[in-house]
């Protein structure tokens, strides 16, 4: 694990939306008034990014192992039940592995990983926010969220081009700003 976020240390997550501007959105006949925002984040600072680098670092990994065991590796997602931010078990802020409090999170995700070796099944999460370098059972990553106040998905992890595409270097930076193939892209907000 250490070693694909090492790997990841420099990578951000590109993201690029269309806005429209008023005028657009009040007449069906505009033809202009859209831009493109250009944002990014950090990969170490992205849940779903760490998460994906992880994965596609297991998933060259597997192809190393003999036919005595195999991994099954998903991506589970926690969203609230209701409204806009996932609600802690306890606190007001979930504590990270570090020890510090996290920004409010609008969802949040992690690897689920099931084992197979020696005739035996072993699951576990890998989440580098909430456990840090060590993998911790399903049942003490779960016991994080607000009970009754989470729903939890969970998704066969799938390697896509578009992710892949997303997460990249970027070329250079100037002050907050950095730039990928001549775009400018501007650090994404982030809801504290």
């Amino acid at each position: 694990m250490q070693e694909s976020l090492d790997g990841a240390k420099g990578k951000v997550v590109l993201y690029e939306n269309t806005q429209l501007a008023p005028q657009v959105m009040d007449s069906p006949h505009a033809t202009h008034g859209t831009k493109t925002v250009r944002t990014y984040r950090c990969v170490e600072d992205e849940c779903a990014a760490c998460s994906y680098i992880l994965g596609q670092n297991a998933c060259a990994q597997l192809n190393e192992q003999d036919a005595s065991r195999w991994v099954r590796i998903y991506t589970i997602t926690a969203h609230p039940v209701s409204g806009f931010y996932l609600t802690p078990a306890s606190g007001a802020r979930f504590t990270q592995a570090d020890g510090t409090a996290a920004d409010r999170w609008q969802y949040h995700t992690a690897l689920w990983v099931v084992m197979y070796t020696e005739g035996k099944y072993s699951t576990y999460i890998v989440d580098k926010f909430l456990a840090g370098a060590a993998p911790v059972s399903v049942s003490a990553w779960t016991q994080k969220f607000a009970p009754n106040k989470t729903v939890f998905t969970l998704s066969p992890y799938v390697r896509q081009a578009a992710s892949e595409a997303q997460i990249r270097p970027a070329d250079t930076s100037h002050g907050s700003v950095i730039e990928v193939e001549g775009k400018l892209y501007q650090p994404a907000e982030i809801t504290r």
